[in-house]
């Protein structure tokens, strides 16, 4: 798990590593906590795909507003 800031938020990543019809696969999560809500972002790829997608939707996660 990864503690980080999403806009002037208190965020937290994880990845979690599964198998699924033999294949190795991640989900990568992500939570925002605002003061009036949560946020979830949250993808499932084959282990091999993580290191393109996580910078790419780490960008999109940073421009999220959450009040």
């Amino acid at each position: 798990m990864r503690q980080t800031i999403v806009g002037d938020k208190p965020a937290l990543s994880a990845v979690a590593d599964y198998a699924s019809a033999g294949q190795q696969m991640v989900e990568y999560i992500t939570w925002i906590d605002g003061q009036r809500s949560r946020v979830n972002f949250s993808a499932r790829m084959p282990a091999s795909a993580l290191p393109g997608f996580q910078s790419r939707f780490d960008a999109m996660i940073q421009s999220a507003v959450v009040p």
